[in-house]
């Protein structure tokens, strides 16, 4: 099936190489096939088409970062991630993804500060809220990671489940028992 639907990219691309979308249809088949360098110079590719939007830059950048993340090429996802805020300054979910490229970089008070972004843009994005309560809960500040769980499930930051999903997460960031997983809404 795969094989088939990049058949007809191909054949989109080939008809309409002047848009953006086809460029980046085709690299999001190629990133879910694995072909991830194949992917980034699709995404690159639709960043100079003569037709692209501010909708397509945005989402070629944000593209790009996800295969520079695959990659462990942490600093250039960053950079591709900062260029989609500078074409969509209000993106929340850029600031979402550059918080997890500061967490995975062990810097969290930039990763909480971009989940904190994230989450005043968009305050639906609860994979945001979930992040900023970990990290919260990582840098040991867990009345903060109770509030953003208590957001998360309508509960009060006193609910004893909130506090053991608090727990929990300080639990897993000291490298103890995983056991308790994100609760329920």
């Amino acid at each position: 099936l795969l094989s088939e639907a990049t058949a007809h990219l191909s054949k989109a691309l080939e008809l309409a190489p002047q848009l953006a979308g086809n460029y980046l249809n085709m690299g999001a088949a190629y990133q879910h096939d694995g072909r991830l360098d194949d992917a980034l110079h699709l995404y690159q590719h639709a960043l100079t088409a003569p037709q692209i939007t501010t909708t397509d830059r945005g989402e070629a950048y944000m593209d790009q970062a996800a295969v520079l993340v695959m990659q462990g090429r942490m600093s250039d996802a960053e950079a591709a991630l900062r260029q989609a805020l500078e074409v969509n300054p209000r993106s929340a979910m850029a600031a979402f993804r550059l918080g997890g490229v500061e967490a995975r970089e062990g810097r969290l008070p930039d990763a909480r500060r971009w989940y904190e972004q994230a989450v005043t843009w968009d305050e639906t994005m609860n994979e945001a809220r979930y992040a900023l309560a970990r990290t919260e809960a990582q840098m040991g500040d867990l009345q903060a990671a109770a509030t953003q769980v208590s957001l998360l499930t309508g509960a009060s930051p006193e609910d004893p489940e909130v506090r053991a999903a608090v727990a929990a997460m300080a639990r897993s960031a000291a490298g103890g028992s995983t056991t308790a997983s994100r609760p329920a809404p």
